[in-house]
């Protein structure tokens, strides 16, 4: 079986399925077990309002880990705040 002939290339495929698989399912199993959070469909067409500065400013910590309120209830970590920017960029 040279490199040029058919089943190599068939072989070729197979392994690539085969990592591909490998690699997903360590992802979908952490995905599956995630705490929070909501999934929609591609067809939902509910709209949610937006937060006001006020209603962020009452889940949003300084700095560390915060839960996001309903219907979002996932679990983010602020790393800086506008202290950090002292005429600058905090990028």
């Amino acid at each position: 079986m040279g490199p040029g002939s058919p089943s190599a290339g068939r072989w070729n495929h197979l392994v690539c399925v085969l990592a591909a698989l490998l690699f997903a399912l360590p992802v979908s199993e952490a995905l599956a077990q995630a705490p929070g959070g909501f999934v929609e469909k591609q067809t939902d067409t509910a709209v949610r309002p937006l937060w006001t500065a006020a209603q962020i400013q009452a889940f949003l910590p300084q700095r560390g880990k915060f839960t996001f309120p309903a219907p979002y209830n996932t679990e983010g970590i602020r790393l800086t705040n506008a202290s950090d920017c002292t005429g600058g960029s905090t990028a």
